[in-house]
């Protein structure tokens, strides 16, 4: 799918749900601000996608600075599932990619079930490493400065009561998540790599990864089911990824997180919800950084157009959406022998990107499979929804 700032179909039809300070064709004051709740990256980049079009806006979270509820690490965007690579659909959003440090990588390493080892190279960046964090080169701090360079005003360690946001982008609280991840962070001498690890003796229904760049190290593992047991999967992965190199690690300091909130987006909202807080995710590797910065901007975009924000979802969004929980249901029902071929096709391919691109959009296969995979989602999602952090959301934003 082609994200192209300015280019997108949008049409000046009612938005149902949205409060009055975003209805200006209805005779409201223009300049009457927007008011975001959450300083996010979903969030960040609705607010400089508003403001530099003129809009007036306020951010309000309940964090002291944007990231600061993350350890400073290295996230992944993948860079398959658009033409463009990752910096031009900045560009395209208006996002400055000198705010902060991210890395195209061509090569990374795949360990199969039965420890072999596949280096792969691809002909354009496969993925594009980004610091994240309220840190330095962190991907937050980077949109939080650009914010602020528009006199864009946020207030911190504030709440947003709900009902008060024209946007919400608070994030999912931890709240159902699909994807947990533990690990830690430290530094190293050893050469910059990627690689990751898939065998359900080491993270069920999931990976494990390693990334190294510019002596800055990030292990962990990211579990789908199994999060008693994540310590010891953890130390088993040091153990098989020092076993395919040497590799020092100084000044560990734990870190890990928690995504893709399924109830979130299978729930549905009539408002404008983005990001994390809509359950806007892959929901097979645990992506979500170009889902927060596209759905961001697109908020931003049906706002200054009147398009139906439903209806840009519907069509944007959540088939890529679909196709990843389609995606996750396939491999939930793989063995370790058949991670193993997949690894061994994939790496043979001449096109990696496109190859993989594939199977991030809709094809026959999810289609046919979604229904199916639906039917299975949506009682996970039920279960979710009667769970008492569901069933009372009386906290502020």
């Amino acid at each position: 799918m082609r994200w192209r700032s300015g280019i997108l179909n949008l049409r000046p039809d009612a938005q149902p749900g949205c409060s009055l300070a975003l209805q200006t064709r209805r005779g409201v004051v223009i300049n009457e601000p927007i008011v975001i709740a959450g300083a996010g990256v979903a969030g960040l980049t609705a607010a400089i996608v508003l403001r530099t079009a003129g809009r007036a806006v306020r951010v309000i979270d309940r964090a002291p600075a944007s990231g600061s509820q993350r350890a400073p690490d290295w996230d992944a965007v993948e860079n398959w599932t658009s033409v463009e690579d990752f910096p031009l659909f900045l560009q395209q959003i208006g996002v400055d990619r000198q705010g902060f440090r991210h890395v195209g990588h061509y090569a990374f390493t795949v360990i199969d079930p039965y420890g072999r080892r596949f280096d792969l190279k691809t002909p354009r960046p496969f993925y594009y490493l980004v610091k994240r964090g309220a840190t330095t080169g962190g991907l937050e701090r980077g949109l939080q400065s650009q914010a602020e360079s528009l006199a864009i005003p946020i207030t911190y360690n504030a709440s947003c009561q709900p009902g008060a946001a024209d946007i919400r982008a608070t994030g999912s609280y931890g709240r159902g998540s699909t994807f947990v991840s533990t690990g830690f962070t430290f530094t190293t001498d050893h050469p910059d790599w990627v690689c990751g690890i898939v065998d359900t003796e080491i993270a069920p229904r999931a990976y494990a990864y390693l990334v190294v760049i510019e002596g800055e190290g990030t292990l962990a593992v990211v579990l789908t089911q199994g999060h008693r047991d994540a310590n010891r999967l953890l130390e088993r992965a040091v153990r098989v990824f020092q076993s395919h190199t040497e590799l020092e690690m100084r000044d560990r300091h734990k870190s890990g997180g928690s995504g893709g909130d399924l109830a979130a987006f299978w729930q549905g909202h009539q408002g404008f919800v983005i990001g994390e807080a809509a359950g806007f995710q892959d929901f097979l590797w645990g992506f979500g950084i170009r889902h927060a910065l596209a759905s961001g901007y697109l908020a931003a975009q049906a706002i200054l157009s009147g398009q139906s924000w439903q209806t840009l979802v519907q069509r944007e969004i959540q088939p890529l959406v679909r196709v990843s929980l389609v995606n996750r249901w396939l491999y939930d029902r793989m063995p370790n022998r058949m991670y193993a071929a997949l690894i061994h096709h994939f790496a043979q391919a001449t096109d990696l990107n496109a190859l993989m691109g594939r199977w991030y959009h809709p094809r026959l296969i999810h289609r046919l499979l979604w229904p199916v995979a639906a039917r299975h989602f949506r009682r996970q999602s039920q279960a979710l929804l009667e769970h008492e952090r569901y069933r009372h959301q009386t906290r502020s934003e």
